[in-house]
């Protein structure tokens, strides 16, 4: 076979090679499709927070047992005279929400420490004694915040996809301490046997339980971290205490009186949350 011959076979076998590939459908490939991540709300979280918390200045109520000697003028007045006080609190978070649309349906349980008390003290004289006799008595009362916990619903409203304003209430509780003490001192022979100094005290530590509202705003500025900032109203009901003779003579062991404190605040704390999982 010559030269000639072979190289004619190629180009033949070349041009039909190309003109079936002429004919075969044109193949187009799409860049892939890349799905950015939404960002949501739903999740477990945990956290941190701390702020101040704030008791009103409402007044006391006092009741005398049988046999009590009584108060001087003033010092019950006194003692019902109070400020508001201020205090700190610090503890943690841990919650759960669901993020259904624009809304976002949770349940937050906390607990934290708190450094919140009130002391209330009133003085009186006895008037008109006789020469030579004096009669004086102080009461003095204080209740002491130990430490908070509350176990909450929240539902949030988002007017961006980051920004959540958030109602909240739930169950409320905490730790109460009270104690109250009266002291009488007269000179003379005034009281019964010359004894000349009269005291009461009293203590008592429970958990009282409450309820607790309010609400707040908390921003995601990652995916993973939010920062809130909330107000809350707590209402703990009211505490009492009895408080008992302590010496060893006067007007007997039997007389006793009592306190009854209310144990209502408010609360404004900052926090920051961590979201671990995406339910």
């Amino acid at each position: 076979m010559s030269k000639r011959t072979v190289a004619g076979l190629a180009f033949s076998l070349v041009s039909v090679v190309a003109a079936q590939a002429a004919d075969l459908p044109a193949t187009r490939f799409a860049p892939p499709v890349v799905s950015l991540p939404v960002f949501t709300w739903t999740g477990v979280y945990a956290g941190l927070n701390a702020g101040a918390a704030f008791s009103g200045s409402e007044r006391p109520r006092y009741s005398e047992g049988a046999g009590f000697v009584g108060l001087n003028p003033g010092t019950l007045s006194g003692f019902q005279r109070s400020r508001g006080q201020t205090g700190f609190v610090g503890g943690g978070q841990l919650g759960f929400n669901r993020q259904i649309g624009s809304v976002v349906l949770g349940v937050e349980a906390d607990i934290q420490h708190a450094d919140l008390s009130r002391r209330r003290s009133g003085a009186g004289t006895l008037p008109n004694v006789p020469a030579g006799f004096t009669d004086n008595d102080t009461l003095t009362a204080r209740s002491r915040l130990d430490y908070l916990g509350t176990v909450r619903g929240r539902i949030g409203f988002l007017p961006t996809e980051r920004l959540m304003v958030y109602a909240t209430g739930g169950l409320a509780y905490g730790g109460v301490t009270t104690r109250t003490a009266y002291t009488d001192i007269g000179t003379g022979a005034f009281f019964p046997g010359g004894i000349n100094v009269i005291p009461y005290a009293g203590s008592r530590s429970a958990t009282q339980v409450g309820y607790v509202a309010g609400g707040g705003i908390e921003y995601a500025f990652t995916d993973r971290l939010s920062a809130k900032i909330e107000g809350i109203y707590a209402d703990l009901g009211s505490s009492s205490v009895t408080a008992r003779y302590t010496g060893t003579g006067g007007t007997g062991p039997t007389d006793t009186y009592t306190v009854r404190e209310p144990n209502r605040f408010g609360l404004v704390r900052a926090g920051l949350n961590y979201r671990f999982t995406e339910l």
